[in-house]
């Protein structure tokens, strides 16, 4: 969550605008709890083998200069939820739109990114079509700032900065930016 901090901020300074969907607004909400729980158990298995590491470098008489044995302690679970949080609070959230859920049906069948053989992710094409007409709607209105898209679904995007397509011709034609981390969208916003 590198560059949360800094979005919210500049949210709060009204420097930048987000936008989100209510799909996203609901995905975040229906996954919340199994995502913490997800983080609390990565954090105890790395207080867990960090002991162990620990315990090994002490058992052969080496030194060493890390030390993490509190980890689990972290707050960071709750810390990255109140940021998480705060970014939607401060966030436009733009409710469904019938046209836009055409073209996501439209983009299933066809299977175009986000969409695959196999795995439709109706959700996902809910929530680029919102995107690519709220960009295209701006840029005919002659908004010139940069637009940046961010996911860490590199399964179905692509890998940043790299599009799959017709993604990437879309993108491209609105003058989008596609990342994978705050703190790199930050940069290309800065």
């Amino acid at each position: 969550m590198e560059g949360a901090k800094e979005i919210v901020s500049k949210q709060k300074q009204n420097k930048i605008s987000t936008i989100i969907t209510t799909t996203i607004e609901t995905e975040y909400n229906d996954h919340l709890s199994s995502t913490e729980k997800e983080l609390e158990r990565y954090i105890l298995n790395l207080a867990s083998n960090n002991e162990r590491l620990i315990n090994s470098i002490e058992s052969i008489d080496l030194s060493y200069e890390f030390n993490v044995k509190n980890i689990h302690k972290t707050e960071l679970p709750t810390r990255l939820k109140e940021m998480a949080e705060e970014i939607i609070a401060n966030s436009y959230i733009i409710e469904k739109d019938d046209e836009c859920i055409r073209k996501a049906d439209t983009r299933v069948e066809k299977y175009a990114a986000p969409s695959r053989r196999g795995k439709s992710e109706s959700k996902d094409c809910v929530i680029i079509e919102h995107f690519l007409k709220i960009a295209n709607e701006l840029r005919k209105l002659g908004f010139q700032k940069k637009f940046v898209f961010i996911t860490s679904n590199s399964n179905d995007y692509g890998t940043a900065p790299n599009l799959r397509p017709p993604l990437d011709i879309e993108f491209q034609d609105l003058h989008i930016a596609y990342c994978n981390t705050f703190k790199w969208a930050i940069s290309q916003i800065s």
